[in-house]
């Protein structure tokens, strides 16, 4: 049986910095002295579609109906390359139908 092909994404751009279009820092906790760096709702789509699991396809619709400003020139950008490397330009079709689909 063939192995799955493995793909490592690195998180940081050619100078060092974040990858992520947009980051935020947000407190939890009690006392709100616990902090955590999230991504962007259109950065979770990307990754989401990336990982193209059926899992991730309910997230990345439940992602679109609470989000409305959606960056969708963005989120095509960056997950074209990454479907052309693991090869399921698929899921660009995909996603435009889910987009589709809620948007009616």
């Amino acid at each position: 049986m063939e192995q799955p092909k493995k793909f490592k994404i690195s998180a940081t751009n050619e100078t060092g910095g974040s990858a992520l279009s947009a980051e935020s820092l947000c407190s939890f906790g009690a006392n709100r002295d616990i902090f955590l760096k999230i991504c962007s709702p259109d950065d979770l789509i990307v990754l989401k579609a990336f990982a193209n699991r059926d899992k991730d396809w309910n997230d990345i619709k439940t992602v679109c109906i609470r989000q409305k400003n959606l960056d969708w020139d963005y989120i095509t950008t960056q997950l074209a390359p990454l479907a052309e490397l693991k090869e399921t330009p698929e899921v660009l079709t995909k996603l435009e139908k889910l987009r589709r689909e809620i948007s009616k």
